[in-house]
């Protein structure tokens, strides 16, 4: 047993060691933080903004004190959307106390994201049911049942 692993303040601990020693430094900075807070309004997003909205803004940062009120929520807003977003405030904070079920969150503010926010399509391997050359050149009647499977597989997962 090394004794350099369980020296805490010149005091040697045996047996269980608190949980706080055995997380990594960044997290407890984000948990201190309240991260897991921030972490659950980008998750809920979608809940938290009108849908003609989400497409437009998400948040950046959180900034909040120990006491885990009077937060101020940051967000990246696509230009031109700065004021839509502005006339929404109050509904979004009142939908994210809602969620957190006491006043976390008092004031919103916006930043302007000079690019455009890239929206994620699914993509499917095969656009239109038509399958590439290479797969139809397959003379092994099993490998292309399997191949197949793959493809519904992955395409059910994705959608």
């Amino acid at each position: 047993m090394h004794k350099k692993n369980n020296i805490r303040s010149n005091k040697i601990i045996q047996g269980l060691r608190p949980l706080a020693n055995t997380l990594p430094r960044g997290l407890k900075i984000l948990l201190k933080k309240s991260g897991h807070n921030f972490q659950s309004i980008i998750e809920n997003w979608d809940k938290f903004v009108p849908g003609y909205l989400k497409n437009f803004c998400y948040p950046a940062k959180i900034n909040v004190d120990k006491s885990l009120s009077n937060g101020k929520l940051i967000i990246f807003v696509e230009r031109g959307k700065e004021l839509e977003i502005e006339y929404e405030k109050r509904n979004i904070i009142d939908r994210i106390n809602s969620y957190f079920g006491y006043d976390f969150i008092n004031e919103i503010r916006l930043k302007n994201l000079h690019k455009k926010l890239k929206i994620k399509t699914k993509k499917t391997i095969f656009k239109e049911n038509k399958t590439p050359e290479s797969f139809t050149k397959i003379k092994d009647q099993d490998l292309k049942i399997s191949i197949k499977k793959l493809i519904n597989a992955y395409e059910k997962k994705n959608n």
